[in-house]
This record gives C-alpha cells, structure tokens and sequence, in this order.
C-alpha cells in the first residue's frame, strides 16, 4: 500500500509537468494541459495528506525519504531541461529568425523583390493550377516542392498581404475556367480587381515583375540604344542580360531603341540607356537625346575610356568631364578591373555597404555641380589605383607626373531640377 500511495505521488508530479510542458509548447492552454495539471495536483495533495498523517502517527514522511530526495532531484532538473526546451521552441515559433549561409544566397530572395512586396497596399493571391496526379514523375514532384518552398519565402515576407494555394483544375474546372487557364502549370494572380496568368513557369524572375506590374500604376520603361556596336541585349558572353534581369524584377520595362531608324524618343520613355556604343551617334540622335534629357528624361550612360561617341557637349552641360584614360588597380588580382571600396550615400547604392564590387575598363568621372543641380559620387576607387597614361609598355607602373592617383569617381548620379 505505501509504495503505490508513493506511486501516485510520482504520478501526481509527472502529470504537472507534462500539463506545464504541453501548455508553453503549444501556446494554449486548452482542456488537456490543464486537465494533466489539477489531476497531478490533485494527487500529489492526496499523497502530502497520507503522508502527513503518517507522520503524526511516528513514521518516516515521504519527503524525507532518500529516494524521494534522490528522485526530486531528478524531477527538478528534469523540469529546467523542459522548460528551457519549451521557452526555446516558443521563441522560434513566435519569433522565427531564418539564415542564408550559401555564397550566391541561393535561398534569399533579390532586394528588388523585398521592396515589391514591401510596397504592396492590399493582399495578392497566386493561385497554381496543378493536376493532383498520384503517378506524377519525380521531376514534376520537385518542380512542385520548388515552387512551394518560393511561394513560402514570399509568404514569409508578408504573412498578411501574399497568399497562395494550389488548385486541381481538373476537380475545380469552373475556377480554371474563369481564370482563363490554358495549361498545367499556369498560375493566376489576383490583387484587388485585376488579374493576370503567368504561363512561362513559376520563379522569381517571373513572379516579382508580374506582382510589380499588378500593383503600379504605371509600368515605368527604360529604352535601351542600339545601332551603335553597344554591348548586346542578351547573350552568353557580355552582355546586359544580368542587368535587364534585375529591372524586370523591379517591374520596369526594357526595350531595343534604334533612333537611327525610329527618329523619335517614345513618349512612354522613362529613361534611355547607352551601355558601350563604339561607334559615334549621329547628330540627329544627339539632338533627340539632348532634348530628351533637357525635358527631364532620365539618361543613363555606361562609356568606356578612349572612346568619344560625340557625347561630350551634352556630359559639358552638365558639368560632367570624362578623364579618358584607363583607370588600373594594383591592388587586385586583374588590372583593368579596378574595384569600387567607396559608394555614395544613394539610394542606388544604399545595399552595397561593405561589399567590393569589379568594374572592367573604367575612367574617371569629374562633375562641377551647377545651380539646380545635385551630384552623388555613387562609386570611388581606393587610393591604390590610378587613371594610367601609356598602356604600350610591357609593366604598368605608376608614374606621378604623367597619371592620376586616386581615389578616382568611376560612376556619378546628377539629379537637376527642370523649370
């Protein structure tokens, strides 16, 4: 009879614990943890009673047991392990914290997706119409894992304002119907009253355009210039692929503009982009450009050194020199790919803290800034590298009176207010 009596008190302390442990690990306090708690107290007050009568009648109480001291022990620091446990699991759970140690952050999404979705005013719904097919390949059970693992990542972004779900057309024909699905695989997007399919797959590079598009009031368009031997659009080799990627992500437009041939600037043009010409623009382009440019049209020009494409009076009116020369960096392993250590308090360059980043065949920029005008110097060399003279000899050395030490300015943004 003594031992089940101390049997039960055991029981009784058991019960508390796992009511307490089932409480903090859930979160809620529901019928079952807090039925285990008073069932325990309850027990263990039936026990402390048994064993207080006992000991009025001359035994040995139950707490001044050694095994029950041995045991209490036991329990005690059986109960900090699971509390601290508990504690540790509610954290994560209320507070999840998630890292990305892959050197590419091959599992983060871009910025440029992080402010899309930052910017977002009301929810925005993926739906994925996918076949609930049993005998699905292992391919097209890992293209579905991928594209639950992304939604995920955008869903954790905004909790409240993304959502997603996966839908069988064939067991749902009349939504697949008004959604105007074609395909498996295709996913509608719903924000508010407008809608769109996306059919070329489920990714970030044709997500993000597609909520950026939905949720602007306007698609801004960037015009890129050809006809001049610039660096082409797309590409293995170099070219602006990467580049256009990145605006397409943040909802902008890019399109091929021959003034040669089109003779006007679109009035849709937000912004003109010369990456490389090695060929002059004709006068009549320059013309074109400079009104573009004087109306308040955005111009971004990306010009290597020792190359004048007829640019140079419309860089003077805005107090903008190109040095010419070749800027070298003995600092880094390849010479011509001096590294900008230094940027500008911008918001182009606000993420690029504390990172290193390369630019091949560079020349120094110098601005005079103007009345109205607003100069960033947005990338700066260190001062190791300079705007090397004579690139003929067989080792290139710094020569004081011919070159220019650095730092050097290799990227600029001048911002100029339009009366």
């Amino acid at each position: 009879m003594t031992q089940f009596i101390y049997l039960l008190g055991w029981l009784g302390l058991t019960m508390i614990v796992a009511g307490g442990t089932a409480g903090l690990v859930s979160g809620q306090w529901l019928s079952l943890p807090l039925g285990l708690m008073m069932a325990g107290v309850v027990l263990v007050i039936v026990v402390w009673l048994w064993s207080w009568r006992r000991t009025r009648q001359g035994h040995q109480s139950w707490w001044q047991r050694r095994a029950t001291q041995s045991g209490t022990n036991a329990l005690i620091a059986t109960v900090a392990v699971l509390v601290i446990l508990s504690l540790i699991n509610f954290m994560a759970v209320r507070y999840p914290f998630r890292a990305d140690f892959t050197e590419q952050k091959t599992y983060s999404l871009a910025p440029q997706t992080l402010n899309v979705l930052s910017a977002l005013q009301q929810p925005v719904e993926a739906l994925v119409f996918i076949g609930n097919d049993a005998s699905a390949s292992d391919t097209q059970s890992q293209i579905v894992l991928q594209n639950q693992l992304l939604l995920k990542e955008y869903q954790r972004q905004q909790p409240n304002l993304f959502k997603f779900r996966f839908v069988d057309p064939q067991a749902e024909p009349g939504l697949a119907r008004k959604h105007n699905i074609r395909n498996l695989g295709d996913i509608s997007l719903i924000y508010g009253q407008r809608q769109k399919v996306l059919s070329a797959g489920l990714s970030e590079v044709t997500l993000t355009p597609a909520i950026a598009l939905m949720t602007n009031s306007r698609q801004a368009i960037a015009y890129v210039i050809q006809g001049h031997n610039e660096v082409p659009l797309s590409g293995v080799a170099e070219s602006l692929a990467s580049g256009i990627s990145q605006l397409k992500l943040e909802g902008i437009k890019v399109d091929p503009l021959n003034l040669s041939l089109k003779q006007q600037i679109p009035k849709d043009a937000n912004v003109l982009v010369i990456a490389g010409p090695k060929l002059p623009l004709l006068d009549n382009e320059l013309t074109l450009i400079d009104k573009f440019v004087q109306q308040g049209g955005n111009l971004l020009l990306m010009l290597d050194p020792e190359v004048d494409v007829g640019l140079n009076p419309l860089l003077k009116s805005m107090g903008t020199t190109l040095d010419g020369r070749l800027i070298v960096d003995p600092k880094h392993a390849r010479l011509a790919w001096p590294a900008a250590v230094t940027y500008g308090e911008h918001p182009i360059t606000r993420s690029f803290s504390q990172k290193i980043s390369f630019f091949p065949f560079a020349q120094a920029i110098d601005v005079q800034e103007q009345p109205g005008q607003q100069v960033s110097k947005l990338l700066q060399t260190s001062e190791e590298a300079w705007a090397e003279t004579d690139l003929t000899g067989q080792q290139i050395q710094f020569d004081a009176k011919r070159d220019r030490k650095g730092p050097l300015a290799i990227g600029v943004a001048i911002e100029r207010s339009i009366s």
